[in-house]
């Protein structure tokens, strides 16, 4: 007896045994080679029905790059090669009822799909190359909230904190600068904003809001959608808290810089220089004159962005810092030593203060050796 063979056809994707021949109409068929897949790997990855040609024609992924490809299926009909299964503008349909959709399922090699597609694909597209980072994000947003429309450029006026939410010019995207004591959940609530927004927005993750609120501060500025509303304009007692917490930044920042360039360790000689140094012009201009007199050499230590140590503040506490330095050494060097003088302070006949001659032996305090 001879062997008997039964050819049996398997799925492509899966190699799985085929329906039964009455569900046969629910097999898809490659348009290169006409083999079967299966409808559960259509369901699974609606992906595999797009390939043209197929992943068994492709011969691997060498062959994506070749030009000669097959653009004629076996039935004759002329086809779209699609090497990469991308979504196509004849992919996409339009949501109906099963009934009127029926007739329409058969034009279309990709119907059995295309109800496994989620909408959100349907709105990339390929043209879209001159498109923001954020304008995928922006576009779900704006069909959350069912806004079909582009947000014109804002036309309104700014409000008194601009310098905090920064100026927008059309197209441009407006920002919150972020201050110490924000949260995510508070900005949110104070700009009308869902919070999830703001975090999709920002590839902030979502525990930022509940868990991990100090995700936060690792960013300068947040990026707000088009349609948020201004900021409300600062009270004047706000505004005067925000320009002393500004100014105390700028101090602290200065004091941490004078430390590091003149190796000073004492933090309250560092306060000290600095708050001289942010003496206005006026307060100031006897410690100039006696500069000026005393002439002084002046050791300028570039520091900071600006590289300009004469209009930086610690750049003028490094000034007063050396120049005291430098009286010291000439002063030690004649054979001086500090003193103070004794108290009550004396005073002559007309008023003024009296010349005391001290002695180093007298002195209650003196310079460490």
């Amino acid at each position: 007896m001879s062997p008997t063979t039964t050819a049996v056809t398997l799925c492509l994707a899966c190699s799985a045994s085929l329906p039964s021949q009455r569900k046969h109409e629910k097999v898809f068929l490659t348009p290169c080679c006409s083999r079967p897949i299966c409808p559960t790997c259509v369901s699974s990855n609606p992906r595999l029905t797009r390939y043209n040609p197929c992943l068994r024609c492709l011969a691997g992924v060498n062959a994506v790059g070749t030009n000669q490809l097959n653009n004629t299926s076996t039935n004759g009909s002329s086809a779209r090669p699609n090497v990469d299964a991308s979504l196509r503008d004849e992919d996409i349909f339009v949501v109906e009822d099963s009934e009127s959709s029926g007739d329409e399922s058969e034009q279309s090699h990709g119907s059995a799909e295309g109800s496994a597609i989620p909408p959100s694909v349907h709105r990339s597209s390929a043209g879209d190359t001159n498109s923001g980072p954020h304008d995928h994000i922006l576009k779900e947003v704006a069909a959350e909230h069912d806004d079909s429309h582009e947000p014109d450029p804002p036309q309104r006026a700014r409000s008194a904190d601009e310098d905090r939410t920064g100026s927008i010019a059309p197209g441009a995207f407006p920002k919150y600068f972020i201050r110490p004591d924000d949260t995510l959940l508070g900005i949110s609530l104070k700009l009308g904003i869902d919070a999830r927004i703001l975090c999709r927005l920002n590839n902030l993750p979502i525990s930022t809001l509940r868990t991990t609120p100090h995700l936060l501060h690792t960013r300068a500025f947040l990026v707000l959608p088009p349609s948020a509303n201004p900021p409300r304009a600062l009270s004047p007692a706000e505004q005067a808290l925000d320009e002393e917490r500004r100014a105390r930044l700028a101090r602290e920042r200065a004091e941490t810089r004078f430390q590091s360039m003149t190796k000073e360790t004492d933090r309250d000689v560092a306060k000290a220089y600095v708050a001289l140094a942010g003496l206005p012009d006026g307060e100031g201009s006897g410690y100039k004159e006696y500069q000026e007199g005393k002439g002084l050499r002046k050791r300028r230590t570039r520091s900071g962005n600006d590289g300009d140590a004469e209009v930086s503040l610690e750049g003028r506490a490094m000034d007063c810092y050396y120049h005291d330095d430098d009286w010291e050494a000439r002063e030690r060097a004649e054979g001086r030593k500090p003193a103070f003088p004794s108290f009550p302070y004396a005073l002559t006949a007309s008023g003024s203060s009296q010349a005391f001659q001290f002695s180093g032996e007298k002195s209650w305090w003196k310079w460490k050796n």
